[in-house]
Order: structure tokens, then sequence, then C-alpha cells
């Protein structure tokens, strides 16, 4: 319908866009950035969820192959695949792991089998005592602190992720690498140190405090 002017009067209908449908990004993958030393690290922290159901105490190829190409599910479930193909598909890293403890090339790969393979990795501070780690950790607290992954807020302290992040991460320097495995390798020492749970966070002057009780 026209006014007198021609002008139509009929009400304008937007006819409203489909909405383009959501996509969910894939979760980021940063065990890709992760040196071979760092997974093995995290294998052996989360040793029995990949254990073979069969043979307790042991991962086997099987196993890990299972965890590894599983349906994903929840953030756990995905984080655990994502680790187990790393170590299936990093060149020749479980026959590395397989080539170390008692029964060798078996395609199967123990706690003793990793724990000798960081001892072989973690160079001289395998060989150092509780009390040498301690006043290591001290002396080079602030070169750890630096690579704290937290708040800008917490810049005089540093807890167990920082400690990860340096054992993991394919950007920190060898040596921080080394030592850093170690250090979370032995959970009674953490303890000492007041790193006893995830959350907990230490200053150096809190190092130094502990040191005179580590045997």
């Amino acid at each position: 319908m026209s006014n007198i002017n021609g002008v139509s009067n009929s009400p304008v209908v937007t006819v409203p866009r489909a909405s383009a449908p959501s996509i969910t990004p894939a979760p980021t993958n940063h065990l890709k950035t992760s040196t071979s030393e760092g997974l093995v690290f995290l294998l052996r922290t989360s040793f029995e969820k990949f254990s073979d159901p069969s043979e307790p105490g042991v991962i086997s190829r099987e196993s890990l192959a299972k965890k590894a190409y599983s349906p994903e599910g929840n953030s756990d479930s995905i984080y655990e695949s994502q680790l187990a193909r790393e170590v299936l598909e990093r060149n020749r890293l479980f026959e590395q792991l397989d080539g170390f403890g008692e029964h060798k090339q078996d395609g199967k790969i123990t706690q003793e089998s990793l724990g000798a393979f960081e001892a072989k990795e973690n160079g001289r501070f395998s060989t150092m005592n509780d009390k040498e780690i301690g006043r290591y950790f001290f002396d080079n607290f602030n070169d750890f602190r630096y690579l704290d992954p937290l708040s800008e807020s917490y810049r005089e302290e540093l807890g167990v992720p920082t400690l990860e992040s340096a054992a993991t991460s394919s950007t920190s320097g060898s040596e921080k690498k080394m030592f850093a495995r170690e250090l979370l390798g032995r959970p009674e020492l953490l303890e000492q140190l007041g790193l006893g749970y995830r959350s907990a966070r230490v200053t150096r002057g809190d190092v130094e405090q502990a040191l005179p009780t580590i045997k």
C-alpha cells in the first residue's frame, strides 16, 4: 500500500539471520612442546592411571595404546589420552623406557624403568642427598621464581606448578629441568620444604628456615 507520494506504508519486516553454529575449539595439547624427559616425569607421577589391569605394577604397550586411542571424555581423560599418545608416538620413547629395568625390551615398563631413565637424565642431581638438593634449591631459588606461571603478585613465592613447568617445558634450561624433576621425585623432601601439597607456596626465606631440619 502506498501513500499519495508513492511511498509505501507497509511495515518493514526484518528477517533474522540464522546464527552460525558454535564450534568448540579442540583443547590445546601442551604436551607436544614437552621434552621426552618431561613426558616420562608426568607418566611416572600418574603411573597407576596407565598401568595394565591384568598386570598390576606394569604399563604395557597395550594398556598405553588403549588409553591413547580410546574415545575422549572429560578433561582428565583427554589429558591422559594425549599423554599416552605422546609417549607412544614420540621418537622411540617407549622403546627407550623398555630398555631400562630388570626385564628389557619385553613391551612393558615399570616404575623401576622410569626411575632408571630419570636417574640417567637427571645427571648429578640423582646422586645428591636431600640436604644437598635443598641447598641447591635455596641457592637457585630466584632462577625458578621467574618461571612462575601464576600472577606477578606472587613473585616472591613459588609452588609445585612452577617446578612442574621447569621440569616439562622445552624452554627451560637443561639444568633447571634436571633439578626440578629430581626434586619433584622426592615427595618427603617437598614436604620438609613446605611444598607437601600442590597449592602450597614458599619464599626463599621459608626454604632457608627448612634447611637445618633436612637430613
